[in-house]
């Protein structure tokens, strides 16, 4: 047995157990430094509604922004239906790294409690960021329905059989839908939800005539309203609108049980690392805090809501809350 040749041999055994080692801890590293660096290229805010909604005005006023921060391109890419649930999915399928994000709103929550038993929709599959902006509802009707009040569209939604009044919506099971059917209980009324592909949608049918109502919110339907398309008969927010100042909330108006708002909320994917959901949600705060930023957020009757994820999730969690208890009261389902 030739032992210096054993030797030599056991020696160049452990130097190969060694390098393997040293590699092994190397593409460690170099993964860990991966994972760890963010953004390493475009973040893309998924918007899950069609263009020209209140949701998409304000994933666009904020991308140049977070793209200025972040020294990354960040576009916005909408991928509507089936109410936010097709644009959800998009972020809960992507990889969990950050670099696809949701930007939705009070759709979440509704979703969340139509649905409890769907994994993209009952929304344990996404992870709040921050609150961006909140936003009352507004009760408007078309003008040829020739009410001037809140209780006297009430009066008039109470008289009918349902289907002779109408109100549009963004889709079974959106915020909109819900807030009708929310108008419906409390006052005891059987319109007809009439659901449209988003809340631009929902906007042009109202002012093409198509349906009598809509509890949109006031960023949607602010232009129409100025221009005498549509008429305004209530907001539902605890103190009137700065830019609707004649515009009576829900209370004055004599129904003070529907009060709410909508909101709008980034999200990712559950299974980003900490890090990075605590990066982005620096350089929003940061950006919800600018003062062009919240000079065009007020014109559009929004209110900038920046805050912890911790704070947004305990927010979205009382919203669902809610809406399930609407939801229950109303025996809604949505297919």
């Amino acid at each position: 047995m030739n032992i210096s040749s054993t030797k030599k041999d056991r020696r160049s055994v452990k130097f190969l157990g060694c390098a393997a080692l040293s590699a092994l801890v190397l593409s460690g590293a170099v993964a860990h430094t991966h994972a760890a660096t963010f953004p390493a290229k475009t973040v893309t805010i998924i918007v899950p509604f069609a263009p020209g909604g209140a949701t998409d005005l304000i994933a666009r006023i904020i991308a140049p922004r977070l793209a200025s921060r972040l020294g990354k391109d960040v576009i916005v890419e909408n991928r509507s239906g089936a109410s936010g649930l097709i644009g959800s999915a998009a972020v809960v399928n992507a990889a969990a790294d950050g670099h696809m994000l949701l930007l939705t709103d009070t759709s979440f929550a509704t979703a969340a409690a139509l649905t409890p038993e769907r994994p993209v929709a009952n929304g344990k599959e996404l992870t709040p960021i921050t609150m961006i902006a909140t936003a009352p509802y507004v009760v408007a009707v078309n003008p040829q329905l020739h009410v001037k009040t809140l209780p006297e569209f009430i009066a008039l939604a109470r008289k009918p059989a349902k289907g002779d009044l109408t109100y549009a919506s963004a889709g079974p099971g959106s915020s909109t839908h819900l807030a009708g059917e929310w108008f419906n209980a409390l006052i005891g009324s059987r319109m007809l939800q009439v659901p449209y592909r988003g809340g631009s949608a929902a906007v042009q049918g109202m002012i093409a005539g198509q349906v009598d109502a809509t509890f949109l919110t006031i960023p949607s339907v602010l232009p129409y309203a100025e221009t005498g398309r549509m008429k305004i008969l209530a907001v539902t927010s605890e103190k009137r609108s700065a830019v609707l100042p004649n515009v009576p909330t829900t209370l004055e108006a004599g129904l003070p049980k529907m009060q709410g708002v909508n909101w709008n909320g980034l999200f990712a994917s559950v299974k980003t690392p900490k890090n990075v959901i605590t990066q982005i949600n620096k350089e929003m705060t940061y950006i919800l805090h600018l003062p062009e930023i919240q000079s065009q957020f007020a014109s559009m009757a929004l209110d900038p809501a920046p805050g912890s994820p911790e704070n947004a999730e305990a927010f979205i969690s009382k919203d669902i809350q809610r809406w399930t208890e609407v939801i229950k009261a109303g025996n809604i389902k949505v297919e």
